[in-house]
């Protein structure tokens, strides 16, 4: 009788030897743990700090009065007032809601870890400073600190924020998040510069990338956390991670096109608005600036101005999801070209809307218009009435919201009595000032009748990149930019070649083999299907045979043999030195398990 046993017990005894890296140092204090692996943050970045980092460790409320302390500094009363005003014209927010508060106490009562942008200092809260997820926390805000030594991140604080969603800071965000995503694996699996690591490729055939990351960010929220942040909307909620979802996936498609050069040289020149965040090649390729709207600034009896601005495309799209799914909201919200708004308040406290917004083409202002249409007809639970282009909603109170459009315009005005808000919305078309961002011509050279050809073979040129190809890349494409080039055939699965100043990278065969090195970060990868993974990087390798049967890691804190029926390892001890690098110390200690490491045996 055959034993269906025995290879699932062959299959734990090897399992172990996919995942083989060397035993982690032991340190004396966390302080010098923190430090050296610091140094592979500055190696991940590119960049380098040039003097021993401060870190502190502070208590959970310590870190929420730092939190709440840097963002009264950076919001004043009157820019939250205003802020908050808009948020509840749009729909995103409730009256009553402390924004300083919900902010400050609530969201930042979440924040394990925080670069203090004024005294240069890491904080790092005590509670979570005895696992992996300090590392992480502390490596996020060192990249903030390297980012701020070398480009000096205050200039960007000073940059006037053009939309309720902070574009710039996704730059910042998502350097600090991608470079963190980095060296999760680097440490645990000698990984590649991507943040794949090799032993989960090798064993389970499978691994998430930078972009699921930036998608899982969006939505995740720890068990302990959901107790703190339920009472704060989830408008709030989104715009708080905006910069770290959105922001991971805009660093990580600029490093993967271009390389970290182009990471650098984006801090001199960071996106200015959600939309280029959201599509990337909007602001590498062919840069795409907003329509510049200002609402007329007309006195409406009974009103004063409480705020101005603009949504953005994001700022749209989270209009747009509190009644529609997200799907709708996102394809409808994806022709934003720019809008500007001014909230009226009556003397009651009452707000009034007055919104004017321009998109890609007609189908899109009227993709938009009959999105928010359907999404602010539940959102009042009020009786829509058709006008010809323009349609109006009917409030319980009386008030209206009328919509209406005009070729690629969309004017609305909102919280009004039906005769005013048909005035308000008659000055807006021939008083709101709009200044256009210059014209735009489509990349491709096939135009007219030569645009049949371009299923077959096409060639587009754009400010920073040329790309050609071949059946729709479906054959071929070729793509060379500023900072290097890149080569697939048959969608990159029979052989895709990158290489940039940074890195040099080729795979064929679906990915079954594999090479990568990047030059910056002296790291090597090699990766052949189920038999064959390797990983380098300064001081440190790693390889595995097929299935595990065999497999050698060596690193600082030592080195290991591992083949699931015998492993054999050495630990050592490191020490800081005066210069500020490391140095073994003390005698090693070595170690062997034997029968699935039911039996451990010290060795001399």
């Amino acid at each position: 009788m055959r034993s269906e046993g025995a290879p699932l017990l062959l299959w734990v005894a090897l399992l172990p030897s996919c995942f083989v890296r060397p035993p982690q140092p032991s340190f004396r204090d966390e302080l010098e743990l923190s430090r050296f692996f610091l140094r592979d943050a500055e190696r991940l970045r590119g960049l380098s700090l040039g003097w021993p980092p401060v870190i502190r460790r502070v208590s959970s409320e310590e870190m929420r009065a730092s939190f709440a302390d840097s963002f009264a500094r950076n919001n004043p009363p009157e820019d939250l007032d205003r802020a908050s005003k808009s948020l509840v014209a749009f729909g995103l927010l409730r009256r009553g809601i402390n924004l300083s508060r919900a902010y400050g106490e609530k969201l930042g009562a979440s924040v394990a870890g925080k670069y203090d942008l004024e005294s240069k200092t890491l904080l790092v809260r005590e509670e979570a400073s005895d696992d992996a997820d300090s590392l992480d926390t502390l490596v996020h805000e060192y990249v903030h600190a390297l980012d701020d030594a070398v480009f000096d991140l205050s200039r960007l604080k000073e940059r006037q924020r053009r939309e309720v969603s902070d574009a710039p800071r996704s730059l910042v965000e998502g350097s600090a998040t991608a470079t963190t995503l980095d060296f999760i694996p680097a440490i645990l699996f000698f990984a590649d510069s991507v943040g794949e690591p090799l032993g989960a490729l090798g064993s389970w055939g499978h691994s998430f990338g930078l972009q699921e990351w930036a998608e899982r960010l969006e939505g995740i929220e720890s068990e302990t956390e959901k107790a703190r942040l339920e009472q704060v909307p989830v408008a709030l909620r989104q715009l708080w991670i905006f910069p770290y979802a959105h922001g991971l996936a805009f660093v990580d498609e600029l490093r993967r096109r271009y390389g970290t050069a182009a990471l650098d040289r984006a801090f001199a020149d960071p996106p200015t608005t959600s939309e280029q965040v959201l599509h990337p090649e909007k602001y590498f390729e062919r840069r795409e600036n907003p329509f510049e709207v200002r609402v007329v600034s007309e006195e409406v009896a009974g009103f004063r101005e409480a705020a101005r601005g603009s949504l953005g495309e994001f700022g749209i799209r989270l209009v747009l999801n509190e009644f529609v799914n997200r799907y709708a909201a996102e394809r409808a919200a994806s022709g934003w070209e720019g809008d500007g708004y001014r909230v009226l308040e009556a003397n009651d406290g009452a707000l009034g809307l007055l919104w004017h917004s321009e998109w890609e083409s007609a189908w899109g202002a009227w993709e938009f218009e009959e999105e928010l249409t359907d999404a602010w007809q539940e959102r009042y639970d009020a009786e829509e009435v058709e006008e010809g282009d323009a349609a109006f909603l009917r409030h319980p109170g009386g008030l209206v919201t009328r919509i209406e459009r005009s070729g690629r315009r969309v004017l609305v005005a909102d919280g009004f009595p039906e005769a005013e808000a048909k005035r308000l919305i008659e000055s807006m078309a021939r008083g709101d000032e709009v200044r256009t961002p210059g014209g735009r011509e489509s990349a491709s050279i096939f135009r007219g009748a030569a645009s049949v050809l371009r299923p077959v073979v096409d060639f587009e040129s754009f400010d920073h990149s040329t790309r050609a190809s071949l059946l729709s890349s479906v054959a071929a494409e070729f793509e060379t930019g500023e900072y290097g080039w890149e080569t697939s055939l048959l969608w990159g699965g029979l052989l895709r070649i990158r290489s940039d100043g940074d890195r040099t990278s080729v795979s064929t065969l679906f990915g079954l083999l594999s090479f990568e090195r990047n030059h910056r970060a002296s790291m090597t990868s090699a990766y052949a299907g189920p038999f064959l993974a390797y990983g380098s990087s300064p001081g440190t390798h790693s390889f595995s045979l097929p299935l595990g049967i065999l497999g050698h890691a060596s690193g600082p804190g030592g080195w290991t043999w591992e083949t699931g029926l015998v492993n054999v390892w050495e630990e050592r001890m490191l020490k800081e030195t005066a210069g500020g690098g490391f140095e073994k110390t003390g005698e090693p200690t070595r170690r062997a398990s034997l029968l699935f490491g039911l039996v451990h045996i010290p060795l001399p």
